[in-house]
């Protein structure tokens, strides 16, 4: 067999999963970039050799490409490490005919047809079945039979643990804490919150839905029809109705948190603290109930300047703590923005932590408060004016929107917005970016007022309603109106804001990449909706 015949260079890693879609490849590819902390990264739909210029020298990847012999080759002269998932080829479908019907496409122009059988399986999927479902299925297989390794996704499914450290060992070997921590970080209850994955991509996280929805008609066919049956054969699969219900995997035996979501003080856990915690050396040795809050705990030790604070005497110890650093050691983009925290980027650093910590990482006040009054100390002590300490006291340096009750504003007119894409001239909108939660910074009066806003979808039946809109922190129930198209009117409950500073944020459901509504498509987006104007009404 042609791949997979080398020796693995850990540190020019690169990880490529090759499968048919709807098999647990994006699960897959999540657990191997936090198991070897290496970079996910997107092949086009179509095969290009010249993809591969800019790619980083560790990366994981995966795609839904056939074989072809420049691909083949790539992945040889580059000793790519080559995975494929593998599951019940019933089960494959079903998911396929569900993921299908929120796209406006599907994955290819057969699939289009599918949308016409409504909510289950009629006479265009026994059509699918049969003429179009065999080659998409048979990406899986022919992969296999080139040497790839191969994962079932109901062994993953079944115990994650024993089946990442199988993969791992046959790539390079890690060690039992690592492949727990990326384990609990993959967890589909983390991967599917608001920025990461799309939850329909890990829509129901079972096996055997085909024994329920699958009419007996498109079972028989596909349990004696090629590529199905020779399939099922190979990998150990059956046909039975009779076969009992698998249990969920249990991830409490490994989590340190002890499935706890929340503090004993009611406070979020959340994604970005749990991998904070397992970023700590002897993390459970210190801390074998993190979820206490009393004494010396771990949420104190999050609350504690850090040790490197003392670096710089210039600057009150509270306004580095151990989150901060910790945040900014998992993050490249904020070492690359603020290159000394501890020294000549400490304010600002605090800043952007005082501004966005909450937002683009779930992190408490409580956790944020210690800094926020060392912050507003070191502003008093260069100061003759006593500042107040409370929230909108923060500098107003920071660029936002002034906003005059009634006035139509663009969304390319409001300044010092994030979490946005470009604002496109001709279309009149700025997408949501996928990978951090919008946000605008505003001053208003102090009255009651409304906000409405004038929306994109990325497709006719994308569910506007479901966007969540903060403000402050605090989540405002809202209604939506079609207007034409994909254009949609969201208008908020009424609100007052704060007298100074407020914060607007919003968070979609999911995101959709660009490339699987339009394959043809060079834009490696992941879209949901985009704003164009909002007016503050009275």
């Amino acid at each position: 067999m042609i791949l997979n015949g080398f020796p693995v260079d850990p540190d020019r890693l690169k990880i490529v999963i090759l499968s048919a879609p709807k098999t647990g490849n994006t699960w897959l590819r999540w657990l191997l970039h936090e198991a070897y902390k290496i970079q996910m990264v997107e092949l086009p739909l179509e095969w290009d050799p010249q993809c591969t210029d800019d790619l980083p020298p560790r990366f994981v990847t995966h795609q839904h490409l056939f074989p072809s012999e420049s691909l083949v080759q790539w992945l040889v002269e580059s000793r790519a490490v080559v995975l494929t998932t593998i599951r019940h080829p019933a089960d494959t479908f079903l998911s396929l005919f569900h993921y299908v019907k929120w796209h406006d496409t599907g994955l290819d122009p057969s699939t289009t047809a599918l949308k016409e059988d409504g909510d289950q399986p009629g006479k265009n999927a026994l059509k699918y079945i049969t003429y179009s479902f065999p080659q998409m299925y048979a990406i899986s297989l022919a992969w296999a039979r080139l040497g790839s390794h191969v994962v079932r996704y109901e062994d993953l499914l079944a115990d994650p643990l024993s089946q990442l450290q199988k993969v791992t060992s046959k790539v390079v070997p890690l060690n039992e804490e690592r492949l727990k921590t990326a384990v609990l970080l993959c967890k589909p209850e983390y991967l599917t919150r608001p920025g990461l994955v799309d939850p329909r991509h890990l829509r129901t996280r079972t096996t055997g839905g085909w024994i329920q929805e699958l009419p007996s008609e498109i079972v028989d066919v596909m349990a004696g029809s090629p590529p199905y049956a020779p399939a099922c054969k190979m990998y150990g699969y059956n046909w039975t109705r009779s076969a009992p219900e698998p249990s969920g995997y249990d991830y409490d035996k490994i989590d340190p948190f002890r499935g706890h979501d929340r503090f004993d003080n009611g406070e979020l856990i959340g994604r970005w603290l749990t991998k904070v915690y397992f970023e700590v050396p002897e993390a459970s040795a210190r801390w074998p109930a993190p979820w206490v809050t009393e004494g010396r705990s771990f949420w104190n030790w999050l609350r504690a300047p850090s040790a490197l604070a003392s670096s710089n005497p210039d600057l009150p110890p509270g306004t580095l703590t151990n989150v901060m650093v910790m945040l900014h050691n998992l993050r490249p983009d904020l070492q690359l923005a603020y290159g000394s925290p501890a020294g000549s980027d400490r304010i600002r650093f605090a800043m952007w932590f005082l501004g966005q910590a909450k937002f683009e990482f779930e992190i408490a006040w409580d956790l944020i408060e210690p800094v926020f009054n060392s912050f507003c100390d070191y502003l008093n002590s260069k100061s003759g004016d006593p500042l107040s300490v409370s929230l909108p006291a923060m500098p107003t340096s920071l660029p936002m929107l002034c906003v005059q009750p009634g006035q139509e504003i663009s969304v390319n007119d409001i300044p010092g917005r994030r979490g946005f894409h470009e604002f496109e001239p001709g279309d009149g909108y700025a997408w949501l970016a996928a990978d951090q939660t919008a946000l605008i910074r505003f001053l208003a009066p102090p009255k009651m007022l409304r906000l409405q806003m004038t929306l994109y979808c990325v497709t006719d039946r994308f569910p506007a309603e479901e966007i969540e809109v903060t403000l402050n922190g605090t989540r405002l129930t809202h209604r939506v109106a079609p207007i034409e198209g994909n254009w949609v009117s969201l208008e908020t409950e009424a609100f007052r804001p704060n007298e100074k500073l407020n914060v607007l944020t919003l968070s979609p459901p999911y995101v959709i990449p660009v490339r699987f509504l339009h394959p043809a498509s060079k834009d490696d987006r992941y879209l949901s909706v985009a704003l164009a104007k909002l007016v503050f009404l009275e």
